[in-house]
């Protein structure tokens, strides 16, 4: 490399998308309120001090679970009662490394409170949060490659074309859609409200990304006339921009909406109006694929090389399973709290030809009154699975990204001690062709910035690709020489009109 004086070379920077993957997870614990309560108005959560540490395949996320319950005790004054919980928990992400940079992303399915006994003026309560963790891994690029050699034999130039992704940001965040519906009856009480989103379509403009879409709300509530439980159906729209710096148009993005939770007031005046606010939680991931040819070697020619992981998704599959259990618990059952704290534990992936194979453990702690002492009890039912997606394309070797999520988790008392245990899991998974690919650098350097001190003796010049949004400035500050030099080279009249993909000279003078 020494010996040449003119090759064209790409300085090569962005923030490359290593891995992205989710995990879930439940928390169940006793809360006693020091009062004995007759209604609950509503519960806030909120997380803080999150921290996040970056290991050998995974993410490793810690903070605190902050929620405030507001109640009516039996006077009929409104209480708070506001408690704390720390969390641990971790995210696979396969080849990941300490090195590596990390965005995350945590939010709360579910927050529920049932009521299991009143004990010396205290009502206690079982809660139980489930909570989701999205994780984006990423690492910088900072390369100056070769992607062209003139004066040397072209049949003697390797060239490979690269394709990278280039994370460009991510962004959450929750909206409350508020809406008064009219019933067909009057209601005695809203007993559930399913919520499905549907048409979901996403837009990206200048730094924004905005998503739009309809929930499709399943009402289930007990008429006040005959008591009869009935269903109806309503649909909402909406539409949210969430800011994402560096995002344009023909980009690509993935959202992740899901439905927190749905509180319901009836009307007193007029049973059959109900006011309703669902809170979504939204999500998206913005990216876009820089491709470049770069030469990757040359013959009978000493260079300098560096090696880039190439990451290609071969496919992406998910799949429903379902499990049903009997447990024998050591108590009478009077009462069992459902749900209950589940989670996935020991799950592992294992590729072969066109096939993955998923096993796991699904372990429920179950809470549950002992139908002779009203005394609170407890339980474990463990259930091993083993499940096989099959995705076309794929080999041993590949990296697996597997995030199953419990979907729903039932119990049924069957006897005096014995209770059915159903769950239905959803299992997602991604594989990855991870390889690296040798470049040529146009000198070794760990960022790739031209010192003062590392510039070759005598004239040198390197003929360098303009990139989208740089200017003559920026360029010059980059590669450390003047903007004159930099225009007096190129015979530039206008500096702001250089383009994305302009080839121009970039001239070293030996000042010794």
């Amino acid at each position: 490399m020494a010996d040449m004086t003119e090759f064209v070379a790409n300085y090569l920077e962005l923030e490359q998308l290593v891995g992205e993957n989710a995990a879930q997870f439940s928390m169940a614990r006793e809360t006693n309120i020091p009062a004995i309560v007759k209604k609950i108005e509503g519960v806030e959560n909120e997380i803080e001090g999150l921290e996040t540490k970056v290991a050998e395949d995974k993410v490793v996320v810690e903070g605190t679970l902050i929620q405030k319950i507001t109640y009516v005790d039996e006077q009929g004054v409104q209480n708070e009662h506001n408690s704390q919980e720390e969390f641990v928990h971790f995210v696979s992400l396969p080849g990941v490394m300490p090195d590596m940079q990390v965005k995350v992303f945590p939010r709360i399915e579910l927050a529920d409170l049932e009521e299991l006994v009143i004990v010396d003026h205290q009502t206690v309560y079982n809660q139980t949060v489930v909570m989701e963790i999205f994780s984006i891994c990423y690492q910088s690029i900072k390369k100056e490659v070769v992607i062209e050699v003139p004066e040397a034999n072209k049949k003697k130039v390797n060239l490979e074309k690269l394709k990278i992704d280039n994370f460009i940001g991510a962004e959450g965040d929750v909206i409350s859609l508020y809406a008064e519906y009219a019933l067909s009856e009057a209601a005695a009480r809203i007993n559930s409200v399913n919520c499905k989103l549907e048409d979901l379509s996403f837009d990206i403009s200048n730094d924004k990304v905005t998503i739009k879409g309809n929930i499709v709300k399943q009402i289930s509530y007990v008429e006040e006339s005959s008591g009869f439980n009935t269903e109806e159906s309503v649909k909402d729209s909406f539409s949210q921009s969430l800011q994402i710096p560096g995002a344009r148009p023909g980009m690509e993005a993935k959202v992740y909406p899901r439905v927190e939770n749905v509180t319901n007031k009836i009307n007193p005046q007029e049973r059959n109006k109900i006011n309703q606010t669902t809170h979504v939680n939204l999500f998206v991931r913005v990216k876009e694929t820089k491709e470049t040819e770069v030469v990757c070697d040359i013959e009978d020619m000493d260079v300098f090389k560096d090696s880039i992981n190439l990451y290609e998704v071969i496919g992406e599959a998910s799949d429903d399973l379902s499990l049903v259990n009997e447990v024998e618990l050591e108590e009478p059952v009077g009462k069992v709290i459902s749900p209950p704290e589940s989670n996935l534990t020991d799950v592992s992936a294992v590729i072969s030809e066109d096939t993955i194979e998923i096993t796991g453990t699904l372990e429920s702690k179950i809470i549950y009154i002992n139908d002779l002492t009203g005394n609170i009890e407890q339980g474990i039912c463990e259930e091993i699975f083993d499940h096989k997606v099959n995705m076309y394309g794929i080999e041993e070797g590949m990296v697996a990204y597997v995030y199953p999520r419990v979907e729903y988790v039932n119990l049924e008392i069957m006897d005096d001690k014995r209770v059915k245990h159903s769950a239905l899991l959803k299992m997602f998974t991604r594989v990855l062709d991870v390889k690296e690919q040798e470049v040529v650098l146009k000198e070794k350097r760990e960022e790739g910035e031209i010192k003062e001190e590392e510039r070759p003796s005598g004239a040198t010049i390197i003929v360098y690709v303009v990139q989208k949004e740089e200017s003559v400035f920026n360029i010059a500050k980059k590669y450390n020489v003047s903007i004159e030099s930099i225009i007096k080279a190129n015979k530039i009249e206008d500096p702001d009109l250089i383009y994305s993909g302009q080839k121009i000279l970039i001239p070293f003078v030996d000042s010794s």
